[in-house]
């Protein structure tokens, strides 16, 4: 419960500090279209999942009610996810590959870059692996990382 406490506390404060992000001098760039929709892309589904990260806490808070509730929510994170990861990829390759089109819009932050991101994605990637496989038919000392006894 304490995890699930702390975890929505981040998000509120995450949330109180977003409106500050676009205030970068760098945002004032030109972009071209196909840069500027792939950062709305991504923009619309952070802020999916960025609902249904709450919706987690929510669940991990209230842990004592049936933990399918939890798996829901979970499986439901995982198509979000897949885009966030390919539209962040997709601009990744097309920057580091060259393309004038993204190189003009400039890379993110080296901290987000090659921190951030890498520590962000092994963890949700397992998380959602460990989720996933111990899914609603297992039981909660599975879901916990236990053993199965039977």
């Amino acid at each position: 419960m304490t995890f699930g406490l702390a975890f929505l506390a981040a998000f509120v404060i995450a949330a109180g500090l977003a409106p500050f992000a676009g205030l970068r001098a760098d945002r004032t760039k030109e972009r071209s279209p196909a840069a500027a929709q792939n950062e709305r892309i991504t923009a619309l589904d952070g802020a999916a999942i960025y609902v249904l990260f709450i919706a987690v806490a929510i669940t991990v808070v209230r842990i004592g009610e049936p933990l399918s509730w939890h798996y829901l929510v979970g499986f439901l994170l995982i198509p979000p996810t897949a885009l966030k990861v390919w539209t962040t990829g997709s601009r990744f390759a097309q920057y580091y590959g060259g393309s004038a089109t993204f190189r003009q819009t400039g890379p993110p932050p080296l901290f987000l870059r090659f921190v951030v991101a890498p520590v962000l994605l092994a963890s949700t990637s397992s998380c959602s692996r460990q989720g996933s496989s111990s899914g609603p038919s297992g039981s909660r000392s599975e879901a916990a990382g236990g053993r199965r006894t039977r």
